[in-house]
């Protein structure tokens, strides 16, 4: 099999088969993986669903490359080769090996080779697939990121390996069509040295420095006294990948800042000029919450990542830069900042990436009176003095805090007589003054809007997916749940969006006196035959027990209390209540006036015995 240039076609062509379960698909945003999948039943299925053979791509990194890459003095730490691949895998012929074909849908298997590498990260610069198509990214170790669907042109995560598994999944009635749909367009590919990033654990020092490849004065975070007001640093800093075209891959350390809206967590990114400035962003590989427990192995690397990224501003006269990721994982913190500039034998605090290692903590006094170093004056540029800690090369870019946790700079790295890291005497550590640039930067920070879907996502799904359009959150259209059975209740899934219309509503309103209620499929609710207790007679209270729908029976009172009136009942008219000439001379107490022979009956009044008369 041969191999040309982008402008020339890589031609190929597999077997679909259904996969146990459905991992996340990047949105509209990106093709942004936050980390490997951590089913291990997804990688398993992709080795099983691997062709018989795979069509190979490889690049050549020689050991001349790897030398130079080991030994270079720049600023930033380089530790990966870039290296151009220029390949189009077009699948409009059968004629590999690497593609299966079903009746209903093929899967395509290639690998990207570079022997020897650490760690490799791949450029697709042209993507695009069919409908009910998914590219999967996987190596031998596990990881897995994907699947990659729509079309567009991205950088894929970091994968610990010499070799880059690539699988394409079709499934759809029209193979042929799915096969002239789909096409891959490889750039670049970056060759990290194992030195810096790979899958195998580097042994703890039982004592000194961090990892068996710091120096020894840097002390592990994990393991120091981190002063209380910038804990929450540790979730907030993360050691990045980037690659610069035609030169090669670095790592830098950075950190979250917060902006102006405490209602938003726009993932705004601290860090070097230096190290970013003639990067490209989309590379930017950011990991989050890379720590270890004092006495464990140096692992290389976490899982979460973020890839991605787009510059806000930056500048070499501070060398700041201030990056917006495209997410960020869950967990981390927003770092607050001031335009404060520290006085001589203020104490600074950071914690960082050096060489690549996990966290490291250290502590820097600020010292006005050292003077500067060539291009990097005061007050552009903060110098203190390391009193516990230090830092070294992958450090380069990472926030510095005053005493109450605000941001007041970013590391430049160090001046002096040797550049040594652990030689506190003869060097000071510089960083980048957050008060040089306070202004332009309380702009960016205080915008207001969003640069991506993800930030106008509330988290429910039922109301259709927001959208980020011209800097303001458009809602999305609602799912209808609705299907036109009002005998069913029509429930939305906020997490998924799935609709559940298998639940009966129950009309039955616990009153059996209304009768028995039913549900009519179209107008719902509808209530049966009532309980008829009239028994015919007005002259009796007919009642019903809603409880069992039981009749009661009982008189009724006509007494209307007017004892000047009498009181009858007619089982067909009711109650009467009518004046009685023979008490035409009663009071309204039901005395009688032209008769009386007690006191009682008068009420109140006497009753003259002589005259048998009320008084």
């Amino acid at each position: 099999m041969s191999f040309r240039n982008a402008t020339g076609l890589f031609i190929l062509a597999g077997l679909l088969s259904a996969c146990a379960g459905e991992a996340p698909v990047p949105g509209q945003d990106g093709y942004l993986p936050t980390s490997p999948q951590d089913d291990d039943s997804l990688h398993e299925w992709l080795v099983q669903e691997e062709a018989a053979t795979r069509d190979v791509m490889r690049i050549q990194v020689t050991p001349d490359e790897i030398e130079a890459l080991h030994t270079n003095d720049e600023p930033r730490l380089k530790v990966g080769v870039v290296k151009d691949l220029d390949v189009t895998i077009d699948l409009t012929s059968n004629a590999t090996d690497g593609l299966r074909i079903m009746e209903a849908g093929f899967v395509w298997s290639g690998v990207v080779e570079s022997f020897g590498a650490g760690a490799m990260q791949l450029q697709f610069t042209d993507f695009s697939l069919p409908e009910g198509a998914d590219l999967y990214l996987y190596n031998d170790y596990g990881e897995v990121f994907g699947p990659y669907t729509d079309s567009g042109a991205f950088w894929s995560p970091n994968l610990r390996s010499d070799h880059v598994y690539l699988q394409v999944h079709y499934k759809g009635p029209d193979t042929t069509y799915g096969l002239q749909e789909m096409r891959l367009t490889l750039g670049k590919v970056s060759h990290v040295s194992p030195k810096f990033m790979t899958q195998k654990k580097r042994p703890k020092p039982p004592a000194g420095n961090l990892c068996s490849y710091n120096e020894v004065c840097v002390q592990d975070a994990a393991d120091s006294d981190i002063w209380p007001a910038i804990e929450d640093a540790q979730y907030a800093v993360a050691a990045y990948t980037f690659v610069v075209p035609n030169e090669g891959t670095y790592i830098c350390s950075g950190g979250l800042i917060a902006d102006e809206d405490p209602t938003t967590d726009r993932p705004f990114f601290l860090t070097a000029n230096h190290c970013v400035g003639d990067a490209d962003l989309g590379s930017v590989t950011a990991y989050f919450h890379y720590r270890i427990d004092l006495g464990e192995d140096c692992d290389y690397w976490p899982a979460e990542s973020i890839v991605g990224s787009q510059a806000h501003t930056m500048s070499a006269n501070a060398d700041y830069a201030l990056i917006e990721l495209t997410g960020v994982p869950a967990g981390v913190k927003f770092m607050p900042w001031t335009d404060v500039v520290p006085e001589e034998g203020d104490t600074l605090y950071r914690i960082s990436h050096p060489a690549g290692a996990p966290q490291a903590y250290s502590e820097q006094k600020i010292e006005t009176t050292f003077g500067f170093c060539g291009t990097l004056p005061m007050p552009n540029f903060l110098y203190s003095q390391d009193i516990f800690g230090a830092t070294e090369g992958g450090s380069s870019g990472s926030p510095v805090y005053d005493a109450s946790g605000q941001i007041v700079g970013q590391l430049y790295g160090s001046c002096g007589y040797n550049n040594e890291p652990c030689d506190a005497v003869d060097n000071r550590t510089v960083d980048g003054s957050i008060a040089y640039w306070a202004d332009e930067l309380s702009a960016i920070l205080a915008q207001a809007g969003c640069t991506s879907n993800a930030q106008c996502d509330n988290g429910d799904a039922c109301d259709g997916a927001e959208e980020c359009v011209s800097g303001s959150c458009v809602p999305g259209d609602a799912v209808d749940c609705d299907d036109d059975d009002a005998c069913t209740e029509d429930v939305c899934d906020p997490e998924t969006g799935s609709c559940d219309n298998t639940t009966e509503i129950v009309c039955d309103d616990g009153d059996d006196c209304n009768g028995d209620e039913t549900c009519d499929p179209a107008a719902g609710c509808q209530s049966g035959p009532p309980v008829d207790c009239d028994d015919g007679d007005a002259c009796t209270e007919d009642t019903c027990d809603p409880l069992n729908g039981a009749c009661s029976i009982s008189p009724v009172d006509c007494d209307d209390g007017d004892g000047c009136t009498e009181d009858t009942c007619d089982t067909v008219s009711g109650c009467s209540n009518i004046d009685n000439p023979d008490l035409s001379t009663c009071d309204t107490c039901g005395e009688r006036r032209d008769w009386c022979d007690s006191n009682d009956d008068c009420c109140s009044n006497r009753c003259d015995r002589r005259k048998h008369k009320c008084r």
